[in-house]
């Protein structure tokens, strides 16, 4: 594994990202994290990966992880428009994996990282090949208010604060989900030492500021709207998620989200859920199940 800096060119952030490269690789993999959290909670996977013969780049988005400034401070995003920041730095990170070499990408997009790919595949699908959605969050009748709330808490200078609101509003409806819960962040695992490790890491103790989440609500109406499909339609998608997970809304929520995808014309949709599982698959105790069935999407 080797760790590398690429520069965004959206406004020149440095983009932490690490790249997991092995001999005569059949495809290079894009894994997308999701929200607060990083690239390298991705590395067992990245590993696993490379044992079947494919090339893994990891990285983290702006706000998260090492790609922070004075002026990008962790669950902040652009003093601009951060919706277009988040989807430059995807395009930037794609770019730079195509000039190493001309093999196939594939993306792996967790959570949040699946509301940011589904917005990119809007105009770049074509760049892609195959697309895993893991744990994908389903839209919400009330994004469009979460972002007027969202815009008024960061007029002056609210715009890097944090709302204990919006957090109730969003996140904290997920906690209430659990049934006999022992921490509010039992949602994301069955897996007691899995959620342990996330409460103890220093890249996953931070909130969203009210810019982060107008910026979340923003991507999240975005992909919402099939019009807005407007590159080739042609890529293999997967979706996988844990069946008791809050953040997909269910099946209901995942059957949403893929007619979503079915009205914009992705018509090669395959949906696998695990049993057992909540919302972080690929950190759940039976985790090798998930690997294996996203090794077999790849290598269909």
């Amino acid at each position: 594994m080797e760790n590398v800096i690429i520069e965004s060119t959206y406004d020149n952030l440095n983009i932490a990202m690490s790249k997991y490269i092995v001999d005569n690789a059949k495809a290079n993999i894009l894994i997308i994290h999701g929200m607060i959290e990083h690239r390298m909670r991705y590395d067992d996977f990245a590993k696993y990966l490379n044992k079947h013969n494919y090339n893994v780049y990891t990285y983290d988005k702006r706000g998260h992880g090492e790609s922070i400034n004075d002026y990008i401070p962790h669950g902040y995003f652009s003093d601009l428009e951060g919706k277009d920041a988040l989807l430059s730095d995807i395009l930037d990170v794609i770019k730079y994996i195509k000039t190493e070499n001309a093999k196939p990408l594939y993306l792996f997009a967790h959570s949040m990282g699946t509301i940011e790919t589904r917005c990119f595949l809007q105009l770049n699908s074509h760049l892609v090949s195959k697309v895993v959605l893991s744990g994908a969050p389903n839209y919400q009748k009330g994004t469009k208010l979460g972002i007027l709330l969202a815009k008024l808490l960061s007029l002056g200078d609210g715009a890097k604060k944090s709302s204990k609101l919006i957090y109730n509003l969003s996140l904290g409806k997920f906690a209430n989900e659990i049934k006999d819960s022992e921490t509010n962040l039992d949602w994301l695992s069955y897996n007691k030492e899995n959620v342990k490790k996330y409460q103890k890491d220093p890249y996953c103790s931070f909130n969203f500021t009210n810019n982060g989440y107008l910026t979340l609500f923003t991507l999240v109406n975005q992909m919402h709207k099939p019009s807005l499909y407007l590159s080739t339609k042609e890529n293999p998608i997967l979706f996988i998620y844990g069946k008791e997970d809050p953040c997909t809304g269910y099946e209901k929520g995942i059957n949403d989200s893929v007619n979503t995808l079915k009205k914009a014309g992705f018509n090669n949709i395959s949906v696998s859920p695990f049993e057992n599982m909540r919302h972080e698959i690929i950190n759940e105790d039976a985790k090798e199940k998930v690997y294996e069935e996203v090794l077999k999407f790849y290598e269909r």
